[in-house]
């Protein structure tokens, strides 16, 4: 399942533009869906402190055909126990993609049209995953390259309508998952306050994304610490929970097993740097740890096992 998720879940952590940290975003697959569709769920917003005077309406506000060129950092550690045993960890080497966005077309009422591509993805570091995984890997991620897509947000940074144009070469999984994210492209949205808002500022942002194949409830807040010539610095903090007893349902899950979450809970905090005539952060870093449990049922055994994870993620994204 993490092969087969892992150039998906890059992709997942570039096109939030560093704000969310959502990771193997798979819906349950639904083939007669368009590639692209309008957003079925917002994020919800919610303001928890209007600040310090004086205060500001946040806006985007980027010029047309302005382009911004970035590159993302992820770094994970992930511990596995089965049955009470535990797994040896494996060192996996940091993901690194670069990509490129132009704005292509902004409406009327604020909107903003851009486009964005994916110029390089690799791996570096060192690691002691086997090299046929390893290798695995690097191709599964080095296929992103060339991948682009459009983006319509709004002037608060809220996702309106995306789509990736995926080539035939992709992996068939890897297709499959890159669809369900661009019919989840609502969820990768940090929107704005509607408000102005001066320093101190607070508001929560809540989503209700698919990770996995589980279902959770994701609260990120944010608190405005600098504003100064359009350029605002915000503190992050996220919390993330999910109902026990749900099936999970993912694509690259065994047929011959049934998988049954037991509990999810996860938090972070990190610091995100934008400029208002930027789409894209000029510096976002997060780190984010979660535990889990779940489990496992096999046709071939006569008793389910529990399998139990404690993953530890940090993200740094930097654009010009």
């Amino acid at each position: 399942m993490k092969k087969v998720l892992f150039a998906g879940s890059v992709l997942v952590l570039t096109a939030g533009w560093g704000f969310m940290t959502q990771a193997q975003q798979t819906p349950r697959p639904n083939p007669a869906s368009p590639t692209a569709q309008p957003t079925q769920q917002r994020p919800v917003v919610e303001l928890l402190s209007m600040g310090a005077e004086p205060r500001q309406l946040l806006r985007f506000k980027p010029a047309l055909n302005s382009k911004q060129i970035g590159s993302m950092i992820m770094k994970m550690d992930m511990g596995l126990s089965i049955a009470g045993k535990a797994a040896p960890r494996n060192k996996v080497p940091a993901t690194i993609m670069t990509f490129e966005t132009t704005v292509t077309k902004i409406d009327p009422n604020g909107n903003i049209h851009y486009q964005f591509r994916y110029t390089q993805a690799d791996l570096v570091g060192d690691s002691n995953v086997p090299p046929a995984a390893l290798k695995e890997l690097r191709t599964q991620l080095q296929s992103l390259k060339g991948i682009s897509g459009a983006v319509v947000v709004d002037n608060r940074g809220q996702t309106q309508l995306g789509k990736f144009n995926l080539p035939q070469r992709l992996d068939s999984k890897v297709r499959l998952t890159l669809k369900q994210i661009s019919r989840s492209v609502e969820q990768l949205s940090a929107p704005l306050p509607e408000p102005a808002i001066g320093l101190g500022g607070k508001w929560r942002v809540t989503t209700n994304p698919i990770i996995g194949g589980i279902r959770l409830t994701q609260s990120a807040t944010y608190e405005l610490t600098k504003l100064q010539d359009n350029r605002a610095t915000l503190r992050v903090a996220i919390t993330q929970q999910a109902p026990p007893q749900q099936a999970i349902e993912a694509a690259g899950l065994p047929k011959n097993a049934s998988f049954t979450l037991k509990s999810l809970m996860g938090s972070g905090q990190g610091q995100t740097d934008i400029k208002l005539d930027r789409l894209i952060p000029l510096y976002s870093s997060m780190v984010v740890q979660s535990n889990s449990a779940m489990e496992v049922a096999n046709v071939s055994t006569k008793a389910p096992m529990i399998m139990e994870t404690d993953t530890k993620m940090e993200l740094t994204l930097k654009s010009k």
